[in-house]
């Protein structure tokens, strides 16, 4: 079965001093912390819509974020006044259609959905990230990997196929650089083998 195409984001970025934001000074000079959590709960609901715009034209939303803030109806709406007013989130398109976001904030999330776009487009459906996969799956694909690898490394020890050396002259592995990225694809024993000829040349 296949797994629903990803909407929104999982994270956005968040700044290390964004406290000391122009935006966010304002409206924590004028509601303290309720302020600054006002500005990043919101940011939050917004980043997880498909489109980085959250509709608060109904009652009903604006209740549910009120209620997320745990702050009075009338006092969510003068922060959000004072917010489109310091330029947290676009006035026009605020005025226009009751929507919050911003330049900044489309262009964030702008850069990972056309990220992840280009990756559908390049492997279909065959890709599956580990940011999108949960845990149980995770574990499953891991010790599936882990049998696979400790076959292969019983097959070494016991002789089956040509040594590990050959191999690594068949396909040219001891020539390559020591910050070749593709050592990274390389075996635990055939990393070995490859150092120790690299040293002893």
């Amino acid at each position: 079965m296949a797994r629903p195409l990803k909407a929104g984001l999982d994270y956005f970025p968040h700044d290390t001093d964004a406290v000391n934001d122009e935006k966010v000074e304002a409206l924590r000079a004028i509601y303290g912390n309720d302020g600054y959590a006002f500005y990043f709960i919101l940011l939050e609901r917004i980043y997880r819509t498909p489109n980085s715009e959250l509709d608060i034209s109904d009652a009903e939303t604006r209740q549910i974020l009120r209620k997320k803030i745990k702050v009075s109806l009338v006092k969510f709406d003068q922060m959000l006044e004072t917010a489109l007013k310091v330029g947290c989130f676009s006035a026009e398109k605020y005025r226009i259609s009751k929507v919050l976001t911003s330049n900044g904030i489309k262009n964030r999330s702008g850069v990972v959905i056309t990220k992840r776009l280009m990756m559908r487009e390049r492997y279909g459906e065959r890709l599956v990230s580990d940011a999108e996969t949960i845990p149980e799956t995770r574990q499953k694909l891991d010790k599936v990997k882990k049998r696979k690898e400790k076959k292969s490394r019983g097959e070494e020890r016991r002789g089956v196929g040509e040594p590990p050396v050959p191999a690594l002259f068949a396909h040219g592995f001891l020539h390559w650089s020591p910050d070749d990225p593709r050592l990274e694809d390389l075996t635990e024993d055939q990393r070995q083998l490859y150092y120790q000829h690299r040293w002893s040349e």
